[in-house]
């Protein structure tokens, strides 16, 4: 071997040479809650390519780490030792508790998370169970870290060949196979979390559609109101053996309620359902076009003569501006009741947005047609704290043929459907002697012990059962005496369509029918409604 090439190898070697502890702490920190997860819930080739990835960036970091000045190594160390940190917490409470493994949708999720809701999710989705698995795997790096200073190790150039040939095929693997898998490992999580942006004020994109008229007859009232984590599977409306509707149930009774059985949300999760509900945008869109420069369904409204008001019970601001009270500021008021700024845990009970809806609803008496968004805490977790203390009435004991430890939350998950069902149908009776349709549904649902005895939160995309639970969601119409008189043919229709299968991505064209208008460009017009009127 001549002198420069014995200079490149050294080099080269220097992560296994000088500074192995280093190197293998790393490697550990950064791969262990990968291999399982990515194993588990996706494949072992996966898992072991996800794997040889974290190699070849901790042989980096470690390289860059032997050519450092002695004096700034150790900052470099705590540096490292910290992102890593951060990325084994972030790595480990999406394995353990949401059985997922990290992808570049977790930023965008949690940007649009407000304060409340993940104050909440750490409170119900992070047991004791978890932080304990958490102090301990940090306990056991730093033994083994400083087990392996204290060891004088030296490793043998034929090992040290075998390593360098599994970084280079760990290079051609990331730049051949699998390079869409950067910003989703090791450090480069940082870069994806970065690299996520806040919503746009989606007042600078606003789109003014170009409408035609196809009937001046419309109603004078239409209300949507969007509940949050509501299962069909613990609806009475939908058979399931709690009594956790009987309000809805006397309107439904009363031939003023009507159930629909096979609707779907686009999504898992509440800001990208709300992306497509509110616009033209789909998810199939993908990166064709923005969601944030569609036409909305604030657009259309305003185009027909509506004055729209947001009225919700969930939190004006997030981390970044929470995505939906973007969609809120189009409209021409936008309320949120309580704790806008919902600082360490909103408890403002649904029934708070009462007032809110009464004052808006008797108020702009000259503007005759009316459009109401009303965005309830419905039963997000955690659930207890959904419904007041009057609304307790199911009880762990109910539940003897479930696991002990599912019991207690099925109690609380079902009260708050119960105190869910008691506030819609109150909204529901504020419009009973006015012209008015109202839309009810969930954003989305969620799973429930659906999919594994472990589990409740968020459906998985990776898991078939779980993406089933949530995105078969409730979906209900109430029509006022009055609104049937006079829309006798919308009813009809509705009746009729009970079991037709609809997403509601595609509610701004059942509006759209409703108000009995259509784009001019037919272009647009590619659309499912659930009257198809025109």
């Amino acid at each position: 071997m001549n002198s420069i090439s014995k200079y490149i190898y050294n080099l080269l070697v220097k992560p296994f040479k000088s500074q192995f502890p280093f190197f293998v702490i790393i490697l550990l920190f950064s791969s262990i809650v990968d291999l399982i997860g990515f194993s588990i819930f996706e494949s072992v080739p996966k898992a072991i390519f996800i794997c040889m990835h974290h190699f070849v960036i901790c042989y980096f970091i470690t390289f860059i780490l032997c050519i450092l000045p002695s004096k700034i190594r150790k900052w470099y160390r705590g540096l490292f030792f910290l992102l890593l940190g951060v990325n084994f917490l972030i790595d480990i409470i999406c394995v353990y508790s949401f059985h997922f493994t990290f992808d570049q949708e977790v930023p965008a999720i949690l940007l649009g998370t407000n304060s409340n809701e993940a104050i909440e999710f750490i409170h119900t989705f992070i047991p004791y169970s978890l932080v304990l698995i958490i102090i301990v795997s940090f306990l056991f790096f730093g033994f083994v870290y400083i087990k392996l200073r204290q060891i004088p190790l030296y490793i043998k150039d034929k090992y040290c060949i075998v390593l360098l040939l599994l970084v280079f095929l760990s290079l051609l693997s990331f730049a051949t196979i699998s390079n869409k898998n950067f910003g989703n490992v090791s450090i480069t999580k940082v870069y994806t979390i970065l690299n996520a942006t806040s919503p746009p004020d989606l007042k600078d994109y606003t789109v003014h559609p170009q409408l035609l008229t196809l009937s001046e007859k419309k109603p004078k009232n239409i209300v949507m109101i969007i509940g949050e984590s509501f299962s069909k599977t613990h609806s009475s409306l939908y058979g399931y053996h709690k009594n956790t509707n009987p309000c809805l149930k006397v309107l439904q009774n009363n031939g003023l309620l009507y159930i629909f059985n096979n609707i779907q949300t686009p999504a898992l999760n509440t800001v990208p359902v709300f992306q497509s509900l509110m616009s033209t945008y789909k998810p199939e869109f993908k990166d064709s076009i923005n969601w944030f420069e569609c036409i909305t369904i604030q657009g259309v409204l305003n185009e027909a003569g509506y004055y729209t008001s947001w009225i919700s019970n969930q939190s004006q601001k997030g981390f970044h501006d929470n995505v939906i009270a973007k969609f809120a500021y189009l409209c021409d008021t936008s309320v949120f009741a309580g704790n806008r700024f919902a600082a360490m845990g909103k408890k403002d009970f649904d029934e708070i947005i009462i007032d809110s809806i009464s004052k808006y609803k008797n108020i702009r008496d000259e503007q005759y047609y009316k459009f109401y968004f009303i965005h309830l805490m419905g039963s997000h977790p955690d659930f207890k704290k959904r419904y007041p203390l009057s609304f307790d009435i199911f009880k762990a004991d109910d539940y003897p043929d479930k696991k002990k430890e599912q019991r207690n939350i099925l109690a609380s998950y079902d009260n708050s459907i119960l105190y869910n069902d008691f506030v819609v149908s109150k909204i529901m009776n504020l419009f009973s002697e006015d012209e008015a349709i109202i839309f009810y549904f969930s954003d989305h649902a969620l799973d429930v012990f659906n999919s594994r005895d472990d589990y409740v939160g968020h459906a998985r995309y990776n898991d078939s059962k779980s993406v089933i639970a949530g995105s078969n969601i409730p979906f209900m119409v109430y029509m006022t005496p009055s609104f049937q008189s006079d829309f006798a043919e919308i009813k009809n229709i509705l009746q009729s369509k009970l079991d037709c299968y609809y997403r509601i991505d595609d509610m701004i064209y059942t509006i759209m029918d409703i108000i009995g208008v259509r784009f001019k460009d037919n272009n647009r017009d590619n659309k499912q409604s659930l009257l198809n009127l025109y």
